[in-house]
């Protein structure tokens, strides 16, 4: 007597880690994308050959090409810049107040927000650029 044989069979493969994994690095880079801050206008940074970097920072005054003001995303006009700064809750004298100009705006708007930053206290002021292409 000849009895049937049992086909063998590879036991199954789990791919429920592999599901796993592939959301855990979805969530990852969803969340990772979220920590810029969105900036109101586009600016573009002039070019610089310096090689000093600064410390990220996070008093940014934004200056577009066609004057547009923003304070930490955040757009104002001139006559608001100095309050704006006095709601600031760290001392302006310590902290270093970066400014991303547009390549393009008058030296005239950019004289204007340096005294509207100094009367409001701030002693350090850092002009960002791009650094230059080699």
């Amino acid at each position: 007597m000849q009895l049937p044989q049992k086909e063998s069979r590879l036991p199954e493969e789990n791919v429920i880690p592999l599901i796993n994994i592939v959301f855990l690095l979805l969530i990852f880079f969803m969340m990772a994308g979220m920590f810029t801050r969105p900036m109101p206008f586009e600016v573009a940074l002039p070019f610089s050959t310096s090689p000093e970097e600064t410390a990220p920072d996070e008093l940014v005054v934004l200056l577009g090409g066609e004057g547009q003001l923003a304070l930490n995303s955040r757009e104002l006009d001139l006559a608001a810049l100095p309050a704006a700064l006095q709601d600031w809750p760290e001392d302006l004298a310590e902290k270093a107040v970066q400014i991303k100009a547009d390549g393009d705006v008058a030296a005239g708007r950019l004289m204007a927000v340096l005294d509207a930053l100094r009367d409001a206290g701030a002693d350090r002021v850092v002009l960002l650029a791009r650094r230059e292409s080699p």
